[in-house]
């Protein structure tokens, strides 16, 4: 029972931290008072009963704990979600406005984190401050976060340099932080990456970009003796691994055993980058220091005490604490505390309570969760931790379900699930896209029962068949693969497709060998490292284990590149929350199938014959599976595409409009790289979409989409490329424009860089396009696209332009979506515009870049207001206009404006004939 009521605690608390997300800290943790009384009085009085012998149920004594530990769950999210306390950073900067000066002193809590040669990460816990002129202030359990920017030969070798805060000395060292409260960035796109969600789940009070040169160096003092002697043990460590091990290996060693992640970023293997490569075969875990590191070297440990002879009850508290040493060494980061706490109370069941592994693991997850949520309770909802502890509960509540089924399927039903688990991963290769859909999983499902059912059936016409199994795989390999699927099913198909929107198809065979080659890699480069710690011949006795580090490192580097140009590494659609619930509730029922299947059958028995049995349940069993195959077959349509939303996304320079269909997805314009892959990427998959079927470039400018194609195609298929201009044989991209100043230009020796970019952002993106066959065509004058209840039409542009030639060659494009005429203007000429606007006559919305900084600009205005007679302007931008020259001629025009820029990203949609356009409600307030 002991394990039940430790479950019942952890299971209490994260649900008291959910009830406080919900109603979002707005309502008074006193208001609980009186339920935690109640689960406080049945959890005694079930206690007594107890002790008394008599048997009360476990839903009972569950209940009971759960009322009694929810309300604390909920007071401890409350102090984060709720008014901040008085003497905290965060209560006094919210006094504040806007533009502040602030100082803050403190200590540097922890090693920093160097991002890159001019951006250093500095955890600092504040212990004074001062706003604008008032006095220092004392304030107490402040933890902030310093992004210091800037250049990295600023002041190099002084206090006000990047030299002190990258040295791993930097850390207890006491600071002066120099600069002013600002106004938090906007979310203006779903899905876009919420900083002030992620510093509130990290348990940051504050979170500040400072240069180097507001970082002032008040006292070299000391930290933590223990974290300091860990500090100086990881100095030498790293030493060793620079003197011992082959570089690049060295910094996959580093990065496996210390956690310096970040000094294998931007290396390269056979030409491709070793990070990206990682993510692709989905062996990233491998450079975070996570569970899996952790338990290699408790096992580690564990072997070489308990080969000396020691007991597990005397070796437990020293292997425990190099467990400890080793979270300090890696950076005492989230993701290795929480595994050092979790294998601390696994290790201490099996030695002190003599509990197996299984049930050592539940109390030690349990306790483990328990533990960190107290101290941080919103990192709930983080990824490392949903990560790290999904990853160890599938290995536990999934694997034994697995290992019955692999263990049932013989002959020919096994072969046949073999052929299924092929050609599903060939599919997913292919086209993920089509996997994804609800309709498409029942098909595929019902079709694995009826291959199964269809396997039997030959099983008992060849007797033979039932001796092939999988009895003479070794049972440890048997385990191993059924906890790879395990991982698989309850943790990356959700969570990868949740939080990275990619799914490496990759790991699922990758990770057989990277998973048992991780234990050796952490063994030798731990082993290497201790044995560096010896005097004057430490780098000499670690040699041996360093080249066999190499060698290993080496495995890594080669799996990863073959497996990274063998498998996709495709894009997934967001799933949403109730598709996360409704995914889970499945697999629960799945893996408690034993459970309720031995009920059910002993009600059929009840109830019939045997003989009836048997014919009943094949027919039930044929029955559903059909039904699982033919009823989506059937509610599938041969209709054309249906338009259900227009998306004009916030953030970017030029407009860029995302057309979601039912069946496929389309885009006009695409940004620059880091747009594309930032903020389209996330927007287009979590609104359920993971392809774009065609793309339309409006205009031959780079700037317009050359290389956001080009980081959207690495991430998501593109199926076709439209372009305005596309390039003559024999010239090159600028010379088919035919714009003479741009040709100048980029012929210059000095200068022209922007010029230059027409030739190499066109050929990039042809090549990569082409690496994944879809054409690039050139856009005709006309319709471009036809839905059922959409048309994309290019219209006509002026034939003879006077000036700026790639201007006036910008297609200005006509959506035709229920019943109104939008408009997209990207780039343009009045000679274009009367063009267009001689054949369309009118138009009801127009969606145009913000050019109000041009003296031209207004005059546009006049003119498109003039030939269309919209009444709706949609304008686009990277910034919130600092004037309202816009604003004051939507007004003396009578008409109605948004603008992506303050408004954010706006959605345009048609649903039971009711026309809207409108913000996402998740940004409205």
């Amino acid at each position: 029972m002991i394990a039940l009521r430790i479950i019942s605690l952890s299971v209490g608390y994260i649900l008291g931290i959910i009830l406080a997300i919900i109603l979002s800290g707005k309502t008074s943790p006193n208001i609980f008072i009186p339920i935690q009384i109640i689960g406080l009085i049945a959890s005694i009085w079930f206690y007594k009963m107890e002790l008394s012998w008599k048997k009360i149920p476990s839903w009972l004594i569950f209940l009971g704990i759960v009322l009694f530990i929810l309300p604390f769950g909920y007071r401890r999210a409350y102090q984060y979600l709720g008014p901040p306390n008085q003497d905290s950073v965060k209560y006094i900067i919210n006094q504040q406005p806007y533009n502040t000066p602030i100082k803050i002193r403190g200590q540097i809590a922890m090693e920093a984190d160097v991002r890159s040669e001019n951006r250093v990460d500095i955890n600092f816990k504040a212990s004074e401050i001062k706003c604008g002129t008032n006095q220092w202030q004392t304030v107490k359990n402040s933890k902030v976060r310093l992004r210091v920017k800037g250049s990295a030969k600023t002041k190099k070798g002084t206090t006000n340099g990047f030299e002190i805060l990258k040295d791993m000395d930097c850390y207890g060292y006491k600071i002066e932080v120099i600069t002013e409260k600002t106004e938090p960035r906007k979310i203006l796109n779903p899905h876009q990456f919420d900083n002030e969600k992620f510093i509130a789940q990290s348990g940051y009070m504050a979170d500040f970009e400072v240069s180097p040169i507001n970082v002032v160096l008040l006292e070299q003092s000391a930290g933590n003796p223990m974290l300091e002697v860990a500090l100086a043990a990881k100095s030498v460590f790293l030493s060793t691994y620079r003197n011992t091990i082959q570089n690049p290996a060295s910094r996959l060693v580093g990065a496996a055993t210390l956690g310096t992640r970040r000094a294998i970023e931007k290396q390269k293997f056979k030409g491709q980058d070793i990070t990206q490569a990682f993510r692709h075969v989905g062996i990233g875990h491998v450079l975070a220091v996570s569970g899996l590191h952790v338990t290699v070297i408790s096992v580690l440990l564990y072997f070489i005490f308990a080969s000396v002879g020691l007991k597990p009850k005397t070796f437990a508290p020293i292997l425990i604490l190099f467990l400890i040493l080793f979270a300090l060494i890696t950076g005492a980061r989230p993701s290795s505390i929480r595994a050092v706490i979790m294998n601390s109370i696994i290790i201490s069941s099996i030695a002190y309570f003599k509990l197996n592994a299984r049930h050592a693991t539940y109390i030690g997850l349990s306790l483990s969760s328990f533990i960190i949520l107290i101290f941080s309770p919103l990192v709930l909802f983080s990824a490392s931790f949903l990560l790290s502890f999904g990853a160890v509960l599938s290995l536990v509540l999934i694997t034994p379900t697995i290992e019955t089924w692999i263990k049932r399927l013989r002959g020919f039903s096994l072969i046949f699930a073999i052929m299924w688990f092929g050609s599903l991963i060939y599919l997913a290769c292919i086209n993920l896209a089509w996997l994804t859909k609800g309709e498409n999983i029942l098909i595929i499902f019902g079709v694995l029962w009826l291959l199964i059912i269809g396997g039997t059936k030959l099983n008992n016409k060849f007797p033979k068949a039932w001796e092939i199994g999988t009895d003479r795989i070794p049972e440890p390999l048997q385990m191993f693969i059924a906890a790879q699927l395990a991982i698989q099913l309850g943790m990356m198909i959700p969570m990868s497709a949740y939080f990275f929107g990619q799914f490496p198809i990759a790991g699922i065979f990758v990770n057989l060998i990277i998973i048992p080659a991780v234990g050796v890699l952490v063994q030798l480069g731990m082993l290497a490292g201790l044995f560096g710690l010896t005097p004057v011949i430490g780098h000499i006795v670690a040699l041996p284990l360093g080249a066999s580090a190499t060698i290993v490192a080496y495995l890594f580097f080669w799996v990863s590149y073959i497996g990274s140009n063998v498998f996709p590494f495709p894009a997934t659609p967001k799933p949403t929350i109730s598709w996360l619930l409704a995914y889970y509730i499945v697999l629960a029922m799945v893996i408690s199938s034993e459970h309720w299947k031995h009920h059910l059958q002993t009600f059929i028995f009840k109830h019939s014959t045997s003989k009836m049995y048997k014919k009943s349940s094949t027919l039930i069993s044929v029955i559903l599976c059909l039904a699982l195959i033919l009823i989506p077959i059937i509610k599938k349509t041969v209709t054309k595409n249906n338009c259900e939303q227009i998306i004009i996304a916030a953030q970017t320079t030029n407009p860029v409009v995302i057309l979601y269909g039912s069946k496929t997805t389309a885009m006009i314009n695409a940004a620059n790289a880091y747009t594309a892959e930032r903020t389209l990427f996330d927007l287009i998959r979590g609104e359920g979409s993971c392809e774009i079927n065609d793309v339309i470039l409006t205009s031959p400018n780079p700037y317009i989409g050359m290389s956001g194609i080009v980081a959207l195609s690495q991430k998501m298929p593109v199926r076709k490329v439209h372009l305005g201009i596309k390039k003559e044989k024999g010239k090159s991209y600028l010379e088919t424009i035919g714009d003479s100043y741009l040709i100048d230009k980029a012929n210059q020796k000095t200068g022209g860089t922007f010029q230059r970019r027409y030739n190499s952002e066109y050929k990039d993106m042809v090549d990569m396009v082409n690496k994944y066959n879809a054409p690039v065509n050139q856009m005709p004058i006309g319709k471009v696209l036809d839905w059922k209840n959409m048309q994309l039409y290019s219209l006509p542009l002026d034939k003879t332009p006077k000036t700026y030639i790639s201007s006036a060659k910008t297609a200005i494009i006509n959506i035709k979506y229920a019943g109104k005429n939008i408009v997209v203007i990207t780039e343009t000429s009045n000679y274009s515009l009367k063009a267009a606007f001689k054949e369309l006559k009118k138009a009801d919305i127009i969606i145009i870049t913000d050019h109000s900084n041009r003296s031209y600009f207004m005059s546009t205005l006049d003119l498109i207001k003039e030939l269309s007679s919209a009444d709706t302007f949609i304008f686009t931008s990277s910034f919130t206009p600092d004037d309202n020259k816009v604003e004051k001629w939507c007004k003396e025009n009578n008409v109605k404006f948004f603008h992506t820029g303050t408004d954010g990203m706006i959605r345009i949609q048609n649903k039971n004939n009711n026309f809207k356009i409108s913000r996402p409600v998740t940004y409205e307030n």
